[in-house]
């Protein structure tokens, strides 16, 4: 009988600051907000695997990291 084996690989946890989308006045400022908050995402990754290494596998972000903890919104409201 074969042995069970585990795989290792490297993960990337990062705490980022979130800038929320609730004071946005319409959808396409919402959009935007999130397009600029993944630019500025992209470049903490790259820095991050540059210093731990590409082999990285996983990257974990808060929740809420793209818009923020909803504060009232209607469901949907920026679908």
């Amino acid at each position: 009988m074969e042995a069970n084996t585990l795989s290792s690989y490297t993960a990337l946890a990062l705490q980022v600051t979130c800038h929320a989308v609730n004071s946005a006045r319409s959808s396409p400022e919402a959009i935007a907000l999130i397009h600029q908050s993944i630019t500025r995402l992209e470049q903490q990754i790259a820095a991050s695997l540059a210093f731990i290494g590409s082999d990285c596998r996983l990257v974990v972000l808060p929740e809420y990291f793209l818009t923020g903890f909803p504060m009232e919104e209607p469901l949907g409201c920026l679908g």
